[in-house]
């Protein structure tokens, strides 16, 4: 059940920090057993997690060995020992053996088609430090939420497992979309990617977001 929190941002300054910091600690009960955050010039990148398989192995967010690609992922996937496999017959040497690393070599043969490959449920987010671009895809049956948040006024973005924080901290100005909000309280959710603010969307099953410093966010069925 980890929870993560990504906020992407123009300036990094001490107020957004402590906004991160306060709802990182305020989403502690979805990942008890382990808290880590990276701090960028432009990003930050925080995570609480739910150790049950390679608990030894499995700190996140994972690094790429080149220090280009930082990788946050919630949820299991099934055939992991198979990918495994499969890298290491392509002479692809790895260290962790965890679900993480093969979820970023298969990113790194495959980009967004690697999704294709994977069995289970998940919520994946790989940001390319260099390029300043988030790749994050869920599983087809929308298993393990994942929420954003985009301000193009200031190139603004968040992504996290739940958006509860937002509002807690106003990290954003949030606005109650009023048809959501009825669909919530009446049949006990939102419908089609919205949730109960008008600014705060759900990838749906399936889907893919694509973030680019100058092109903004993108989302692919």
């Amino acid at each position: 059940m980890c929870g993560f929190i990504i906020i992407k941002a123009k300036k990094i300054d001490r107020k957004l920090k402590k906004l991160f910091l306060k709802s990182l600690a305020f989403l502690k009960h979805r990942g008890p057993d382990q808290t880590k955050y990276k701090v960028l010039d432009n990003s930050l990148i925080g995570f609480n997690r739910l150790s049950i398989n390679n608990i030894a192995n499995g700190d996140q967010p994972l690094t790429s060995k080149c220090g280009r690609y930082i990788v946050l992922f919630n949820g299991e996937i099934i055939n992991y020992n198979l990918l495994l496999k499969n890298l290491k017959k392509q002479k692809i040497k790895t260290q962790l053996n965890n679900e993480v690393e093969v979820i970023l070599n298969y990113y790194l043969l495959y980009k967004e088609k690697c999704v294709h490959y994977f069995r289970g449920f998940f919520s994946i987010v790989i940001i390319d430090t260099k390029k300043g671009s988030i790749f994050a895809a869920v599983d087809k049956m929308n298993i393990k939420p994942l929420y954003y948040n985009y301000s193009p006024q200031n190139k603004k973005l968040i992504l996290t497992s739940d958006y509860s924080h937002l509002y807690k901290f106003k990290i954003n100005k949030l606005n109650i979309n009023v048809n959501s909000l009825r669909n919530f309280i009446c049949l006990g959710r939102a419908f089609g990617g919205s949730t109960i603010y008008s600014n705060v969307y759900e990838l749906q099953g399936g889907q893919i977001l694509r973030y680019e410093p100058n092109k903004g966010i993108k989302i692919k069925n």
